[in-house]
């Protein structure tokens, strides 16, 4: 085998093999969809936990933000200074001293409050939990004075703590299209010795989680993303669904036997799996959970689709393959060429000057790697032969005239079948 072909195996080893392991490991991974369960263990569904981490650290993030600015308002010096006269009167709201308070705090949130649609209500409670404010006005007859607790009383708790979030309910208006579902975000208030006097209350519209949740960019036609909420051992469907948008807040209890596995491993926490979803098809899906909110998500897509986007993306890694095979090869001959071709050429030129022809004319080589450097060594040799022979030529001219040498005995060539091997003397 000769150096060029050598030369060029080794360059296309050396640059195919890793992109061979590479696409066959890419391609197994896509056709490697199992029923195994549990995080990382099925490997066709990489894409799925990738979607189900992403909307599950943004949901956390966006509550996070939610209640940076509930500590943001608490702290604002028109609720310290007005708090205690809210309190005081809350029973009497036509008096004179609350109204003065509440048009203080209004000022404070009004022009917030109108410019994020995610929120549908400010609210102060005491530290009883009874409201003492409400922002929404055509709601404060309805809820002044009430009380808060109910069924979020353990969140109401948790927010003296430093924060929280509550459970996700239906909120009624009079018309039933007006109705839409929303989570209280609580946050405790101090007052100027530090002491827990009562809490402010962010009503956030849930819509801000469902457009989000609901972008489907990436999951195909089958697709979907369901969030849950676990409490008191009961979970609930938090999100319309793709196929179903009448079961949003829908409960089960956790030992439920129609309890939906969608749901069921929505809660789980961490994992990854193939299972049967609400509608009777079998799925591959990824879920998350979010520990500070008690909720889970789950991103799932029905098998038989993502078989075929997996095949596609096979074939894609197949073509890519060939590409860069062809690409690679044509990589390795013109570096092989780039290398070789200069010495083919200086091995010419050494059969021609063998043959005693000195007047070859050697290719100029630009390079400036060693094959130049040694292209360049023998163009000098090449030099240094003519004028050594030429001053050999002129010796033995003067010889000849001065009588010292006999013209027979002026090198000549010698021939071997046909063939010149040189000069003789």
């Amino acid at each position: 085998m000769k150096i060029k072909q050598k030369l060029v195996m080794v360059l296309l080893l050396v640059s195919i093999i890793p992109a061979l392991f590479i696409s066959l490991f890419n391609i197994s991974g896509a056709l490697s969809v199992s029923g195994a369960s549990g995080r990382n263990k099925v490997i066709a569904v990489a894409g799925l936990e990738a979607i189900a981490k992403l909307k599950a650290n943004s949901i956390a993030t966006i509550f996070e933000a939610v209640k940076g600015y509930a500590e943001m308002f608490k702290d604002s010096a028109a609720v310290k200074e007005n708090f205690s006269d809210l309190e005081k009167f809350a029973g009497d709201p036509s008096n004179s001293a609350y109204q003065a308070a509440r048009g203080h705090i209004d000022g404070r949130f009004a022009n917030w409050a109108r410019s994020q649609k995610w929120v549908s209500d400010i609210m102060l409670a005491d530290a009883s939990g009874r409201i003492i404010y409400d922002f929404d006005q055509d709601r404060t007859e309805k809820k002044l004075g009430t009380s808060l607790l109910g069924s979020d009383k353990a969140a109401f708790d948790k927010g003296k703590e430093g924060g929280n979030v509550g459970s996700v309910f239906l909120h009624k208006h009079a018309e039933e299209a007006g109705s839409f579902s929303e989570v209280f975000v609580y946050a405790p208030i101090d007052d100027s010795r530090g002491m827990f006097i009562g809490e402010i209350v962010l009503a956030v519209k849930m819509d801000l989680v469902y457009t989000f949740i609901q972008d489907y960019v990436g999951m195909g036609e089958t697709g979907e993303i369901i969030l849950v909420e676990e409490r008191d051992g009961e979970i609930t469907l938090l999100n319309p669904l793709r196929f179903n948008d009448k079961v949003a807040l829908k409960k089960w209890s956790v030992s439920d036997p129609e309890l939906p596995l969608t749901v069921k491993f929505a809660a789980r926490g961490d994992g990854a799996g193939t299972f049967t979803d609400y509608r009777g098809h079998a799925v591959s899906g990824a879920w998350r959970s979010i520990p500070e909110l008690r909720w889970g998500v789950l991103a799932k897509m029905d098998t038989t689709e993502l078989l075929k986007e997996l095949n596609g993306f096979r074939d894609i890694n197949i073509f890519v393959l060939i590409i860069f095979v062809f690409i690679s090869m044509a990589v390795a001959i013109y570096f092989a060429n780039s290398i070789l071709n200069p010495i083919i050429r200086l091995t010419h030129v050494l059969t021609e000057i063998s043959k005693g022809k000195l007047d070859v004319t050697l290719e100029k080589v630009n390079t400036k790697d060693e094959v130049g450097e040694l292209a360049r060594a023998f163009e000098r040799v090449i030099v240094s032969l003519k004028l050594a022979m030429k001053d050999w030529g002129k010796m033995k001219s003067a010889e000849i005239q001065t009588g010292k040498t006999k013209p027979e005995e002026m090198p000549k060539e010698t021939k071997t079948d046909g063939h010149s091997t040189g000069t003789e003397v």
